[in-house]
Order: C-alpha cells, then sequence, then structure tokens
C-alpha cells in the first residue's frame, strides 16, 4: 500500500514504529508537496518483554534482605555473570555491620569547631561481593535476549541488611536496539524514517 508519499516515524517514548501512507508529497523545487488525505496509517507497537518488566519493577530501590534473595532465586535464569547460585548465596549469606567515627576539633585562635562524622560498611566474613552482576534477557516481547549491567547495592539499615541493583545505562542499550529495528523496517520496506514524535 505505500505511496511515494509515504513515511514512517519511530517514537521511542511510545514504542512504536507508524506509516503515514498518505502522507504529504516530498519537497521538490523548493516547493512543499502536495498535501495528502492522511487518513491511513499502520502501527507497528512495541511490547516490553516480562523479563525486562519483571526486572526493571524490582531495581532503584533497596529490599530486605530475604525479598531479594527470593526475588534472585525466582529470576535465577536471567543472570549470566556470576553464576545465579553464587548471587542467590551471596544476598542469603551476606552479613554486614556498620560503623560510626565521631570526632570534633577546636581552633583556639579563633574558636571555629570542626565535626566530622563517618560511616563505613564492613562485609563479615570471606564473602566477595561484586560490584555488578549481568542479566541476559529480552528489552522487548519477541526479540532475542541481551546482556544488561545492574549494580550491587546494599546498606545497613534499622531492620537489618538491605540489598537492591541500580541499572547501568541500560536505557542506552534499549535506545539503540529500538532504533535497530528501526532501520530493520526501512532496510524491509525501502520507506524513509524519521525519529519524533507526531504533534
Amino acid at each position: 500500500f505505500a505511496l511515494p508519499s509515504t513515511i514512517m516515524l519511530a517514537d521511542f517514548d511510545k514504542l512504536s514504529i507508524s506509516a503515514f501512507v498518505d502522507y504529504h508529497g516530498a519537497v521538490e523545487d523548493g516547493r512543499p508537496g502536495a498535501v495528502g488525505a492522511d487518513r491511513h496509517a499502520a502501527v507497528f507497537s512495541l511490547r516490553p518483554s516480562e523479563e525486562w518488566t519483571r526486572w526493571d519493577k524490582f531495581e532503584g530501590e533497596l529490599h530486605p534482605q530475604a525479598e531479594f534473595a527470593a526475588f534472585l532465586e525466582e529470576n535465577a535464569v536471567d543472570i549470566c555473570d556470576p553464576e545465579a547460585a553464587t548471587m542467590i548465596e551471596i544476598s542469603r549469606d551476606l552479613e554486614a555491620t556498620q560503623g560510626v567515627v565521631f570526632s570534633s576539633s577546636t581552633r583556639l585562635e579563633n574558636g571555629d569547631r570542626r565535626f566530622t562524622y563517618e560511616t563505613e560498611t564492613r562485609v563479615k566474613g570471606d564473602v566477595q561481593v561484586p560490584q555488578k552482576f549481568r542479566l541476559q534477557i529480552p528489552l522487548y516481547q519477541g526479540e532475542g535476549p541481551v546482556q544488561l549491567d545492574a549494580a550491587l547495592r546494599f546498606r545497613v539499615a534499622g531492620p537489618g541488611l538491605l540489598l537492591g541493583f541500580e541499572w547501568r545505562r541500560v536505557e542506552y542499550q534499549r535506545l539503540a536496539y529500538f532504533r535497530q529495528i528501526a532501520t530493520e523496517v526501512v532496510e524491509a520496506t525501502g520507506v524513509p524514517i524519521y525519529y519524533g514524535r507526531r504533534g
């Protein structure tokens, strides 16, 4: 159904690629092309994968140790480095303490005072806690898996140890993968594509 005036519009925020079949004609000799009816469009909408949705919902917050370990165990198949069993063991067996150092000093010449308050979290035993771990999951429904990096976070709080993770440059990967899909659509159809949102 493509016409010479057909264009594509890729909108990353909506995860959609739209084909406007009877859009305005192309500019020729400095004059705008004929106005199209602009009534026919086809939309390809990407859906985030189930795996991505699950991990992304859990990201960015610290969770009680047992809850974090249970989440890792439930989603162990997605972890590729270090091994899932290692990550689960770390999340279950990790013990940490937090020390506080407080000091103050006074300058006699002018009466200035300086206070220092420092906290330091120490891990008990021989547990090697990785700074980051890697997942292998699809970003979009029906697409192949990609590797995503996540930074492990933990903190000692009143009720006990809290654990969580934060994505590392994952939004750039999602955008790059979206652009790759848009490029494949262009190669398959020969229709020009623009990135952005229609007003």
